[in-house]
């Protein structure tokens, strides 16, 4: 199967006009799929980790057509052909969902030049007060003092010299990635850490002899964490706090939104509120949920491919709205989001390289719903379609 006739064959399933056949051919491609008349171009993320997060849809629709519920078969093949499409974006095949109601001038207002997207840049403050600017460094040694630190491309990484010398607990360090930013960190106990844009984690420089491993976040990161079964890991923010001894686990903590989202890859974590004795242990493929302020923890089952999507190049939306995209938007292309209107409800799906500039991923949201951008210098303006002057 081609390009255009996989992409055909999409389009005649939306319509409701596909045969049994043809639903069969659809169940079966995602084992194999494959663009035989263009290859994989690496810039748009990891080809094995799009597909496969986009096929488990797949999977997921076409076992709940047996059950005969078409309004959630219909909705959730929407938004899996919406992910394949937002990967065909490289061959200009986005009006699979449906055509543009407008001419291709009512896309997107472009600036005089494209907002490229977010790279590998960071501030690193050490606990004298001195700041590094990572992405002005050189690789190798950047401070030797009771642990050494090293810069490799877009990583840093804690070396302790002696894990029997007494640390300070009050010996701090703080990693800030600002908006059009993501960096990564090593631990000086081998924890990794991966930051995404608009996020700040506050760590000390060594872990010898603390009876835990206590740091504290704002923003998102995804962490890999070392076991050390008689020293826990804390990780700290406002609205939760998360204990581990060795697991991955992804903790979505911004200032600006109101809630924090914990979601468990391995192992096992336990979630707590700061402001009650609400607890809760996670499982892998679980999201706990808590309401800043206001407590009302609430646990869900999701997939992690999603929600770690960042850390491996891409955005996935899946039924989401425009006003939980626009945050992600703002912070990876460092632009400003304001809007011009009040009244859109239309949900989101897809799956969308974040090497891409800010005014493709702008004209291919555009398609997907009655929205429409107007771009100024690096301010984004939202609107509905009717109100696009």
């Amino acid at each position: 199967m081609n390009r255009e006739d996989f992409i055909a064959l999409y389009k005649k399933y939306t319509q409701g006009l596909c045969s049994a056949e043809e639903k069969q051919r659809l169940r079966e491609y995602w084992q194999e799929f494959r663009l035989d008349d263009k290859p994989w171009d690496e810039k748009f993320g990891i080809e094995n980790d799009i597909k496969e997060s986009i096929f488990e849809r797949i999977k997921e629709t076409t076992a709940l057509s047996s059950s005969g519920n078409t309004r959630t078969v219909k909705k959730l093949w929407y938004y899996a052909a919406a992910a394949i499409v937002g990967v065909l974006l490289i061959g200009s095949y986005i009006h699979l969902l449906k055509p543009m109601k407008q001419s291709t001038r009512h896309i997107a207002k472009a600036s005089e030049s494209p907002i490229v997207p977010g790279k590998n840049k960071a501030t690193l403050t050490l606990a004298d007060g001195s700041t590094i600017q990572l992405d002005d460094t050189q690789n190798g040694t950047i401070a030797n003092e009771e642990v050494l630190i090293t810069k490799d491309e877009g990583r840093v990484v804690y070396k302790a010299k002696d894990q029997k010398t007494k640390q300070d607990a009050n010996i701090i360090n703080t990693l800030h990635v600002p908006k059009g930013g993501e960096y990564q960190l090593e631990l000086a106990d081998g924890t990794k850490v991966w930051l995404n844009a608009g996020s700040t984690l506050s760590f000390p420089s060594s872990f010898a002899n603390l009876k835990e491993r206590v740091i504290t976040l704002a923003g998102e990161a995804y962490f890999e964490v070392a076991k050390r079964t008689q020293q826990p890991f804390v990780v700290r923010s406002e609205g939760s706090i998360v204990q581990v001894l060795g697991t991955s686990f992804n903790i979505k903590a911004y200032p600006e939104e109101s809630l924090v989202q914990t979601t468990l890859l391995s192992g096992s974590v336990v979630v707590k509120e700061p402001t009650s004795a609400n607890t809760k242990q996670l499982y892998p493929n679980q999201q706990a949920v808590v309401q800043k302020n206001r407590g009302n923890m609430q646990l869900r089952t999701v997939n992690p491919a999603d929600i770690i999507s960042w850390k491996n190049g891409y955005f996935i939306f899946d039924n989401q709205s425009i006003q939980q995209i626009m945050p992600v938007i703002e912070r990876w292309y460092d632009v400003e989001v304001s809007y011009q209107q009040t009244d859109n409800t239309d949900r989101y799906g897809g799956t969308f390289s974040r090497n891409a500039n800010l005014q493709d991923i702008l004209r291919d949201l555009t398609t997907l719903g009655n929205i429409r951008f107007k771009l100024q210098g690096r301010k984004l303006i939202v609107m509905d379609n009717n109100e696009y002057k």
